[in-house]
């Protein structure tokens, strides 16, 4: 059975070079992604991000138009550690405590 791997999107491009020696696709800028995807997937992003409605947006505007959007962050200030705050030289409004729909 052959899988596909998913498409990949990180800011950090050693990461994204990682990735790509690996075999996948990966991009390090929205505006590098040129087709729409059925389903986007994030995971501890939003919190560190500061204009996190304007990404949701940009985020959506990559998704088919029956696509989906799954999102996960810390949902509790005690999973908000050390380190997230070291990423984003600061705490956002997160931990979030609700669904975001787009």
């Amino acid at each position: 059975m052959n899988i596909a791997k998913p498409d990949c999107f990180d800011i950090d491009v050693k990461l994204c070079t990682i990735l790509n020696e690996r075999g996948f696709n990966s991009y390090n800028s929205l505006e590098s992604l040129h087709k729409k995807y059925d389903a986007i997937y994030t995971a501890n992003v939003l919190e560190h991000i500061k204009d996190d409605v304007e990404i949701l947006k940009q985020i959506n505007s990559k998704l088919n138009p029956d696509g989906h959007l799954a999102i996960y962050v810390p949902a509790f200030m005690f999973l908000y550690s050390r380190f997230n705050a070291s990423i984003s030289g600061q705490q956002q409004v997160a931990p979030y405590s609700q669904v975001i729909q787009a």
